[in-house]
C-alpha cells in the first residue's frame, strides 16, 4: 500500500493510538474491529501535535467507515 499525504476528519488527541510499527497498526484492527477490512491508509501532518501520524481508513461489508489514528513518533 502506497503512504501518501492527505487530509483526513478531525479527531481529538485522546484518539491517538500509540504503535511501534506499521504491522502493530494492522494487529489493532484485527484485534479491535471483527469484520473490518482496510480501506487505505495516509500519512498525516497532526495539526493538534505538529507531528505525523498514520491514519487507517477501515470499513465492514455494510459500508460502515472508520478512521484510526495512530502515534508514528517512535519509529517515523
Amino acid at each position: 500500500m502506497e503512504r501518501v499525504f492527505k487530509p483526513a476528519p478531525k479527531r481529538t488527541t485522546e484518539e491517538l493510538i500509540p504503535v511501534k510499527s506499521v504491522s502493530e497498526e494492522y494487529e489493532y484492527v484485527r484485534n479491535h474491529y471483527d469484520g473490518y477490512t482496510t480501506v487505505s491508509q495516509y500519512l498525516v501532518k497532526d495539526s493538534l501535535t505538529n507531528k505525523n501520524s498514520d491514519v487507517l481508513e477501515i470499513q465492514n461489508a455494510e459500508g460502515d467507515t472508520k478512521y484510526l489514528y495512530f502515534d508514528i513518533s517512535s519509529f517515523f
